[in-house]
């Protein structure tokens, strides 16, 4: 993933919303998947998806306004507001869950949307008429508004390409202007007598799509220079607003009709077929819709080794010390990319897995990530008896199975992302049932569910490394996971990543005696940089390509059907970072 600049002076973007209005769209390139639009839902405001002729109901809730789908449709951003509180924008994943407040409620937030990259979002503060553009990140750091008094401007619209579309009034009524951040240039797009408002970019972002209120009123597209205005739809007895267009540019979503009737319609851009097709029903009044783009190759992030005790007395509200209790700083760094999952290397809460523990300082750190998380258990996990807190945490008390896999058998289990296949271990060896060694339940589960699968490529991840720069008990010295590591390797797996270890080291790829082995052999990653602290090697492994132990962060990976990417991101403004490429075996 390719992050933006992070000079905020270079956004220019202009976003400002009413409450209800509809957003302004951008759309990223991919496969077609579902839709997400505003609905009614019992006479309350609803957030529906549509996906394959079907349609649920994700979220209920006062005040819902303007989804927007990340660049890669792992979240989506909504306007939220709730009598008494206050409004604001929230993220959610992709499904509608986990959600989390990203704007201060100070700034009264609505109608976000999407920087190209995905780790940033503009939203709009303050009143009509008087509306600024305000920059955040995506995990609700650095709020910095980029535009000040004058003009109302509103409704952006970021293209790939990074030019910004949005509304601006005039005396004739409002117009639609881009810009290129940082130039200092603005177009003028539009100068009809009425109102031109909605602009949307192609996923390619040489068009746009917006709405005419007057002389012809309907869906219009143009270049992005604002030449060859077309209209392509028009919904008789009601305005449109809220267009979106499709990931692969060919069709375009619109809402239409009376308030309180208004549906969500679908219409070809190329003009062939001008037959729009209708996606909602008059009851449901459908509005705001947006298409996820879908198809892309997962991004992964892992750590381990996470939240200080809540009652240490470095944990400084999360933010501790350079090298202590950095579990808000590390998560973070999370929150900012479009993440398909993440990695959870044991060790999650210290000093042990008690639930009231996991509860004061994971869950508000790591666990804003919500159904993202994808865990091992941690020796620390086992100093409360079963790793009964890390279970009731990740699958709910008493619950015996969820995302940290059947309690009773131990917690190890495998899952499907992209073309890769990934497999969760309990290297807690003396915990686990039947141990780690040859023949044991774990071992042999392992090997049925290496064979049972077909993808080309394969991860693995527990808590204690095999090999790494620390000569005592752990590293090269345990060889309690080996028979886990041997399966592995004769199955062909690419990648294990292990933590415990409380610094970042990359490995060459090895056999299960640490014999160097580039063509079959598994590399390895220990990611013990989650936050509680950072430790020194006491030796260098003689596999050992790049240490590192001054600053947490986490490792990204790209999962590539055949190759992957991995990159180290630390905290701090530290500049040390990890950057490579393999192909699997």
């Amino acid at each position: 993933m390719r992050g933006m600049g992070r000079d905020v002076s270079l956004l220019l973007a202009v976003l400002a919303i009413l409450a209800f209005a509809s957003p302004a769209w951008a759309a990223y390139p991919g496969a077609n998947g579902a839709i997400v639009f505003v609905g009614d839902s019992a006479g309350q405001d609803g957030l529906f998806l549509r996906s394959q002729d079907r349609i649920s109901l994700l979220l209920r809730s006062p005040g819902l306004a303007g989804p927007v789908f990340s660049p890669r449709g792992q979240r989506i951003a909504v306007t939220r507001e709730v009598t008494g509180i206050g409004r604001a924008v929230w993220i959610l994943d992709a499904h509608g869950r986990a959600g989390r407040r990203l704007t201060p409620l100070a700034s009264a937030g609505a109608e976000p949307t999407w920087a190209p990259g995905g780790r940033r979002l503009a939203y709009a503060a303050g009143p009509v008429g008087g509306r600024t553009i305000h920059v955040i990140e995506a995990d609700g750091t650095g709020d910095v508004a980029v535009t000040g008094g004058g003009r109302d401007q509103h409704r952006p619209a970021w293209s790939r390409r990074g030019v910004i579309a949005y509304v601006q009034g005039n005396t004739r009524g409002e117009d639609i202007y881009s810009t290129l951040p940082g130039s200092g240039r603005v177009r003028h797009l539009t100068s009809m007598r009425g109102d031109e408002t909605d602009p949307a970019w192609s996923p390619g972002g040489d068009r746009l799509a917006f709405v005419r209120t007057r002389r012809k009123p309907g869906v219009w597209v143009m270049s992005r220079w604002g030449h060859g205005k077309r209209r392509v739809a028009h919904v008789r007895g009601g305005p449109e607003h809220g267009v979106a267009w499709s990931p692969d540019g060919r069709r375009l979503l619109f809402a239409g009709g009376p308030p309180g009737h208004r549906r969500i319609f679908s219409v070809r851009v190329d003009g062939k077929h001008k037959r729009r097709r209708a996606l909602t029903r008059p009851h449901s009044d459908g509005r705001d819709p947006d298409w996820r783009s879908v198809g892309h190759d997962p991004i992964l992030a892992a750590a381990g080794d996470i939240a200080c005790d809540p009652a240490a007395h470095l944990f400084r509200g999360g933010f501790g010390t350079p090298r202590n209790c950095g579990m808000t700083r590390t998560s973070n760094l999370l929150m900012r990319p479009d993440l398909s999952s993440v990695l959870v290397l044991g060790d999650e809460q210290y000093p042990d897995g008690d639930l009231a523990r996991f509860r004061g300082s994971f869950a508000p750190t790591w666990g804003r990530l919500g159904t993202l998380l994808r865990p091992v258990p941690g020796n620390h996990e086992y100093s409360t008896p079963g790793a009964a807190g890390y279970f009731d945490y990740f699958n709910g008390p008493g619950v015996l199975q969820g995302r940290a896999g059947d309690r009773v058998r131990g917690g190890y289990y495998s899952f499907e992302i992209g073309a890769w296949h990934v497999v969760a271990l309990n290297s807690n060896c003396n915990d686990v049932p039947g141990g780690c060694g040859f023949g044991s339940p774990q071992q042999q589960w392992l090997a049925a569910d290496l064979a049972g699968h077909t993808r080309p490529c394969t991860l693995a991840f527990w808590h204690h490394p095999l090999f790494s720069s620390l000569a005592g008990e752990e590293g090269r010295g345990s060889k309690q996971t080996i028979a886990l590591w041997q399966t592995l390797y004769d199955a062909g797996a690419d990648l294990v990543l292990s933590g415990h270890q409380h610094f970042y080291e990359r490995l060459q790829s090895q056999d299960a005696n640490g014999t160097l082995d580039s063509a079959r052999g598994i590399r390895s990653f220990v990611v013990g940089t989650g936050g509680k602290a950072l430790d020194d090697r006491d030796f260098t492994d003689p596999n050992s390509v790049v240490f590192h132990d001054t600053s947490f962060g986490i490792l990204e990976l790209t999962l590539h059907p055949r190759h992957y990417e991995w990159r180290y991101h630390a905290t701090n403004g530290d500049p040390f970072t990890d950057v490579g490429s393999a192909v699997c075996h």
